[in-house]
């Protein structure tokens, strides 16, 4: 609460776990490789350094992390479009 007793924030905690450290960049990589290839080509780097991530040490992890979150939601995934939505996006990371 703000200190006039209005809503400050809402926190969601729908998917949180204990995980690995490096989940949140690697989901938010995928996220705006995604959806934003050419902010992904000039953010990716610098984010990574900005985290004090190695990133020619840590791709293959990063990679790993963004590829089981996929998985993840394949498998969590209700009905029939979503199913084949998440499974499509799993397909074309592959291919990365």
């Amino acid at each position: 609460m703000s200190p006039d007793g209005s809503l400050a924030a809402t926190l969601d905690f729908e998917f949180t776990r204990i995980g690995d450290p490096l989940d949140d960049i690697a989901w938010w990589g995928w996220v705006v490789r995604y959806h934003h290839p050419p902010a992904w080509t000039w953010a990716w780097r610098s984010i990574c350094q900005e985290a004090d991530i190695d990133l020619d040490a840590e791709a293959p992890v990063l990679r790993a992390l963004m590829l089981r979150e996929l998985v993840r939601r394949v498998e969590r995934a209700t009905g029939a479009t979503s199913h084949r939505d998440w499974t499509e996006r799993l397909r074309s990371t592959l291919e990365w």
